[in-house]
């Protein structure tokens, strides 16, 4: 309940068969209308808005949530960043309360099976910019058109 649901790319990206695999107005959309997934360019202009210690400027402040945190965890973007963990192709989950990973709307342009994301640490004040397999589970911000 605390750390909400995580989601795998193809969910973020409405793909929920082999036909909406292959048909983009098949698809289904998992954000609310008005609103839509971040792109990877959009996570990237909050982090260069934010500068240097985006991460803490983006965590939950404390330790109710986190296993521990570093200095400089602020929150004041008001993101309240959790550490959800991750939940990885096979089904099982790990990292919870120590990283946080939120999928971008965007595919890498590396293969077919990899999408951008981010991530926060809970030992670190970087949002961290990396792509990880689609079939993996993260969390889901929305924003507002």
């Amino acid at each position: 309940e605390v750390f909400g649901k995580l989601y795998n790319w193809y969910a973020v990206a409405g793909i929920y068969n082999d036909a909406s695999l292959n048909n983009a107005a098949l698809r289904k959309k998992l954000a609310p209308q008005g609103c839509h997934i971040p792109s990877d360019s959009e996570w990237t202009t909050l982090a260069d808005y934010l500068g240097s210690n985006a991460g803490g400027k983006m965590k939950e402040e404390g330790i109710e949530n986190w296993s521990e945190t570093n200095s400089d965890v602020t929150n004041s973007s008001l993101f309240t960043g959790l550490p959800s963990g991750i939940c990885i192709a096979n089904g099982s989950f790990h990292f919870l309360t120590f990283h946080g990973y939120w999928w971008s709307s965007v595919p890498t342009s590396l293969d077919n099976q990899t999408a951008w994301n981010r991530s926060l640490n809970y030992n670190s004040n970087i949002l961290c910019r990396s792509y990880d397999n689609k079939k993996y589970g993260f969390s889901v911000r929305f924003l507002k058109d």
